[in-house]
């Protein structure tokens, strides 16, 4: 009979959610936590190197590997407007994500290619945990992805690309270097076609 009585106090939906046992205070911490789920982009890694530039206008301020680091939205698009006649290959990458972690040296590779050298390309890379905003507004749903700009055109190009697709941008660039550039190694944009 005290079992029904006790049963009886606790409203239905209470006694069979997880929840039944928090106190008010708990339970509005466990409600924020769980309406502030982090994106399914978003881990910790302590191993992380983060590399640093003082800004992103400057070539010369590349970081060690060679390759531009893009801060934030407002510095990619600066970058964009200050380089129209550049094809910027841009990586997006998290610290957390291992297939990141594998292509960042064939990336860096990549960038040091003789073919890409004496063209006016950049090889930049974005954080994708630190600029969330920017990789959702850009669609970008799965890292690592690489996305190619052609100066003031925008983006031409857009693919996952993990370890083992890293040959294949390669000869994607080197298609879109047959196409976009003329015999002295300048970037044709469609407004100049």
């Amino acid at each position: 009979l005290a079992l029904v009585l006790l049963i009886e106090d606790i409203h239905y939906a209470q006694a069979f959610t997880p929840l039944s046992f928090l106190t008010p205070d708990r339970y509005q911490q466990r409600q924020y936590h769980h309406n502030h789920l982090p994106n399914p982009l978003f881990y910790q890694n302590d191993n992380a190197t983060d590399s640093t530039t003082t800004s992103p206008f400057s070539l010369s301020e590349a970081n060690t590997n060679g390759i531009i680091t893009i801060t934030d939205e407002e510095s990619l698009y600066n970058f964009q407007r200050s380089h129209p006649d550049k094809l910027l290959v841009l990586k997006f990458h998290a610290p957390y994500c291992r297939a990141c972690k594998r292509v960042a040296p064939l990336y860096k590779k990549l960038s040091k290619q003789d073919v890409f050298q004496s063209l006016p390309i950049v090889f930049g890379e974005i954080n994708a945990r630190e600029n969330m905003k920017l990789v959702k507004q850009m669609g970008i749903g799965a890292l690592p992805t690489v996305s190619i700009y052609a100066g003031s055109d925008g983006e031409i190009m857009s693919m996952l690309c993990g370890p083992s697709k890293i040959p294949l941008l390669k000869t994607q660039l080197e298609d879109i270097v047959k196409d976009r550039f003329d015999g002295d190694g300048n970037l044709i944009l469609f407004e100049d076609r």
